[in-house]
């Protein structure tokens, strides 16, 4: 399944162990099976958001791009 069909609510953000960002997930169950092992743990809810208790020393981030979307009342933005 394509990111862009996803809604956001399906989207699982990941920090490293430092609290920097890596690439999103897009599988609950992924999610929930590295909270089981112990590899991970909730980091936050709204979104939801898990950090990874091992460090990533060189993580792969090639190929994001910043999105803005300066709208007239609220501004968006996506990775």
């Amino acid at each position: 399944m394509a990111a862009e069909t996803l809604a956001p609510e399906q989207i699982v953000y990941v920090l490293n162990s430092d609290g920097s960002p890596l690439k999103p997930m897009f599988s609950y169950a992924r999610a929930r099976r590295k909270i089981r092992d112990g590899k991970a743990i909730i980091a936050c809810y709204e979104p939801f958001t898990i950090r990874l208790t091992h460090h990533i020393d060189d993580p792969n981030l090639d190929g994001l791009t910043l999105g803005q979307d300066p709208g007239r009342t609220n501004e968006g933005l996506a990775v």
